[in-house]
């Protein structure tokens, strides 16, 4: 990969003391290739674990939940029939 080659020369020419996504767009594939990078400079990122978690909506709502956070309700829509018939049944509760 083109990038992250061009990352890793960069981390080994200037010797950064902290590589720091700031967004999601550079979370990412730091996140996907921190084994291949961490050994050219240390990277402010989080666990996998808390990434897994942290990433996906469903997962962070159900380890909340299972956290005994209080969490609002949930509908996880997966099939195009399935999300007819709940969408209607969506708009009919709220109006």
């Amino acid at each position: 990969m083109a990038w992250r080659d061009a990352l890793l020369a960069l981390c080994d020419r200037e010797q950064f003391d902290l590589v720091m996504p700031t967004n999601d767009t550079t979370i990412m594939p730091l996140q996907a290739h921190r084994d291949e990078i961490e050994p050219h400079a240390r990277l402010y990122l989080p666990s996998n674990e808390a990434y897994a978690i942290c990433f996906d909506k469903g997962v962070t709502h159900d380890f909340a939940q299972a956290q005994d956070v209080p969490v609002p309700r949930q509908l996880r829509l997966s099939l195009p029939d399935e999300r007819r018939r709940d969408s209607r049944r969506l708009v009919s509760a709220r109006y």
